[in-house]
Formats: structure tokens, sequence, C-alpha cells
């Protein structure tokens, strides 16, 4: 079965459907085999102080074969928790940048996509190559009011969207890659626990390939 959707990233702030590449033209898919296993983590989160029902639909988008005109993608992760992705707040900092471990790529090919993911108090995600930055990622806020996890009865932002790099270029064998999330807690508020402490954050980067 070959999807035509996206995997990995389909967080709150970027709810819509997207296409695996960004000219949203090329014939591209990931593709599940015989035996292949999916499996999904869902959080969700309420902005009212009141609960809510809340329900969860998935549409996927699929060709039961492979085209020949169509090419599969490998997506590669890069995370600055490594292992695990929520990373403590530094403490007694609010601007702090955090570092993925590098990864040595083990494939040769073509990135087709990038998809970045920072939580609240984010400012931008940097794929690098080689310690060089090949994309910057921005966060985009938007208003909303009586946030939860935020003070309660104001106006506070959360991230919306993240901005994409349309030409990120190849990756090759041996090439080292990484990530790196930079926070502003002053410029953003981030989320806070129920002691009023800023929540772990986050900085993901799916990188998507076309290999040779």
């Amino acid at each position: 079965m070959l999807s035509l959707t996206r995997f990995y990233l389909n967080y709150i702030h970027d709810p819509s459907t997207k296409l695996l590449t960004l000219s949203r033209t090329e014939k591209i898919g990931y593709w599940f085999g015989k035996g292949d296993t999916i499996s999904m983590a869902t959080e969700l989160m309420n902005a009212h102080k009141k609960e809510r029902e809340a329900a969860l639909t998935i549409t996927y988008e699929y060709i039961p074969y492979l085209p020949e005109e169509f090419s599969t993608v490998t997506p590669i992760w890069l995370d600055v928790g490594g292992c695990h992705s929520d990373v403590p707040v530094p403490t007694d900092e609010s601007k702090f940048e955090l570092d993925s471990p590098p990864w040595v790529s083990s494939l040769s090919g073509r990135i087709v996509n990038f998809m970045s993911h920072l939580h609240d108090g984010g400012v931008e995600l940097r794929l690098q190559k080689e310690g060089i930055d090949v994309c910057v990622s921005e966060a985009e806020y938007g208003v909303t009011r009586r946030s939860k996890g935020h003070k309660h009865d104001t106006e506070m932002s959360h991230i919306v969207r993240m901005s994409e790099c349309s030409d990120v270029g190849r990756i090759r064998i041996g090439e080292e890659w990484s990530v790196k999330a930079q926070y502003d807690l002053e410029k953003h508020e981030p989320m806070l626990d129920e002691h009023g402490q800023p929540e772990p954050v986050m900085g993901i980067a799916i990188v998507y390939v076309v290999e040779d």
C-alpha cells in the first residue's frame, strides 16, 4: 500500500493535510509492505477551563500497489532530545538553544520535504548539514484567549504553523546532520505545569528523502 499523506508530525499547530512534497505536484508516497504495523500516539490539549468532548478522525489516501511513476520516501527523525523528545527547560534561562546529537547519514538521495516541530516559546528550528544551516524553520504565533497551561483569562499566543523551506538539497552517505532549536521565553510564553513552572520542550525535524 502506498500512502500519499504525511507521517510522524501531524501536530496541533499545523492540522491541515500535507503531501510529502513541497511542490505538491511530484508523485511520491510512503510505502507500507505486507506485515507492516501502523501505530499512533495522541495528545489532546483543552484550551478552556471546562471539560470538553473531542473526536479524532483520520482520512487515509492510498494506492493499493506501487505505480511505476511513483517514488517512495525514507523519513529521517532528528531530535534535540536524542531518543527522548521532551527536554527540561534550563534553570534560570529564558533564552537558550538546544542541539541534537549529530546523525551520520547512512543513505544518499534527494530531500523532498522537511517538517519541524517546537513547543510554545520556540522561535526557530535550524536543520544543519556539517554544522551549516540548510533550512531555518520559523515559528508563527496566533493569539488565543484563556489558554490552559498559560495564565487564565488573558490573551496568550500559541504556535500555529512552522515555515517551510523550498529547496533543502541532497543528502549523502557520511554527512553529519543535526538540528538546533532556539527558544525565547521572554518573547513567547511557554506552557506551564500545575506548579507554574515551564513544561519540557521539544525540537524535532523529519526529513523525507527519495533514495538514489
